[in-house]
């Protein structure tokens, strides 16, 4: 499996946040915390990208519908979001100063 770099791991900073495209998969890369999240850049109730979403300690809050999602596990948090998907994670991977991920 190919490695996908997305940034240097010494940009990374808390409250860290930056959209990537990689194989036509919108990805969204956070640190926050001291550990790094990366997601698929949409919200599981309408697809509305999260790149201008609320970032809380472990957890990410839609921007259009308030529907917060847990980064480490993307599980719904919101009680009674309706038909919401989690969110898509992805496993982040440091190779020779950068982090990235495989597919």
């Amino acid at each position: 499996m190919p490695f996908h770099s997305l940034e240097k791991v010494e940009a990374l900073h808390d409250g860290y946040q930056r959209s990537f495209e990689v194989n036509g998969l919108q990805l969204l890369l956070i640190h926050q915390q001291g550990r790094s999240y990366l997601i698929e850049n949409r919200c599981g109730h309408f697809g509305v990208p999260l790149d201008r979403a609320t970032l809380y300690e472990q957890s990410i809050e839609c921007n259009q519908h308030y529907i917060r999602f847990d980064l480490n596990n993307g599980e719904v948090l919101t009680p009674n979001a309706g038909q919401c998907d989690p969110l898509r994670i992805f496993e982040t991977v440091i190779e020779d100063g950068q982090i990235g991920f495989t597919l």
